[in-house]
């Protein structure tokens, strides 16, 4: 079948020659775009629908490169004009002291020798007013870094300690604030305060902590871990007491129920009959089921945990309700009932108290070593 016969089919009337030429001359005049080479346009032709990006970045211009000079700087806190050299950045002038550190001015005092010898002499007789000068002169010139004051200390066979060169400090500091310049001791006592007996015994324990062997880690952690299983007893035994009550309150109700009505008496005085019709109008009787119904809808139902409870009644082979629910079958099945919530109860309670039993005879031999240990390392 030809392209004409479709078309007389289909009755499209054939192309003119006219249209034909028009195509090919809007074919043959499409430009090639700039940016693709002639191959490549030759390969995708002209009806191609690929997508043609051009490309929108620029090349960057280049910059020349900062320079950088090997220049030298001066230290201010020095004297001796000690200088060092680092690379920086080329600019006109001195360079600044890329590691200068900002310190802040700290006020040392500065005593005359009246106020020493009228004021700050009675303060320590182990100190003399030379090695007071020395002392002070070096935490003027380490700006109060004690560590290193007491690093750089040699005064004769003198040994100081940091401890030692704070307290010395400190006290001549307070002393001098007070008595020669009128402030007050709380004033002072607050902003230069220092225990050195306190500071001592902190070293001395961080010492202790950092020499311990790994049994006495290993001690240690049994320690705390004791502490925190003898929190979390103390923690349940509120709940298990109030667990204790409810229990001894369900056990008083069986008693209650299995007691049964007093005997009736033959005599009666007008006091006591009087006083039993009273009782009588105070005692709620039970709520009636209007219309016709059967006496095993009056059951209470079961207390505690029904699946439970259901159970234990299929164990007894007892049905869910009495077969023939007489007065009696009733009261003893009721009867049943509570008795069974109450073994529950029980048993929920013994369980939990043997369970921390075994946790304290577990932790006990624990709880000896440790005292022991503790006993030994005393």
């Amino acid at each position: 079948m030809s392209g004409n016969d479709i078309r007389d089919i289909l009755q499209v009337a054939p192309p003119s020659e006219q249209n034909t030429l028009k195509r090919a001359r809007q074919q043959v005049k499409q430009r090639r775009p700039e940016g693709i080479t002639r191959e490549l346009f030759s390969l995708i032709g002209p009806d191609s629908t690929a997508a043609l990006v051009m490309p929108t970045y620029k090349t960057k211009v280049k910059k020349k490169a900062t320079p950088w000079s090997w220049r030298s700087f001066t230290i201010p806190g020095r004297s001796d004009g000690f200088s060092l050299s680092c690379w920086v950045k080329r600019t006109k002038g001195p360079i600044e002291n890329p590691f200068d550190m900002k310190v802040a001015k700290i006020d040392i005092p500065e005593y005359t020798n009246d106020e020493y010898e009228n004021h700050l002499k009675s303060l320590d007789a182990d100190w003399t007013k030379e090695e007071t000068d020395y002392m002070f002169c070096l935490c003027k010139r380490f700006a109060l870094r004690f560590p290193v004051i007491a690093d750089r200390y040699a005064y004769g066979d003198k040994h100081r300690t940091i401890e030692d060169i704070k307290d010395r400090y400190y006290s001549l500091y307070r002393t001098w604030l007070v008595r020669c310049h009128g402030k007050t001791e709380e004033e002072v006592s607050k902003k230069y305060s220092y225990d050195k007996k306190h500071e001592i015994d902190r070293k001395r324990a961080l010492e202790r902590l950092a020499k311990r062997t790994q049994e006495e880690v290993e001690a240690e952690e049994q320690n705390e871990v004791l502490t925190a299983e003898k929190a979390r007893i103390k923690q349940n035994e509120e709940i298990l007491a109030r667990e204790r009550d409810h229990v001894e309150q369900l056990l008083s109700q069986l008693r209650a129920s299995r007691t049964g009505p007093e005997p009736k008496r033959r005599k009666k005085s007008v006091g006591a009959a009087a006083a039993m019709a009273a009782a009588a109008m105070e005692v709620t009787h039970e709520k009636l089921i209007p219309g016709a119904h059967v006496r095993s809808q009056m059951l209470p139902p079961p207390k505690g945990n029904l699946p439970k409870l259901s159970k234990a009644m299929s164990i007894l082979d007892v049905s869910p309700k009495p077969v023939m629910p007489t007065s009696r079958v009733c009261h003893k099945f009721e009867h049943l009932q509570s008795s069974l919530a109450v073994l529950f109860e029980l048993k929920k309670v013994v369980d939990k108290m043997e369970v921390e039993h075994k946790i304290r005879q577990s932790l006990q031999p624990a709880e000896e070593a440790v005292i022991g240990g503790g006993g030994e390392h005393a």
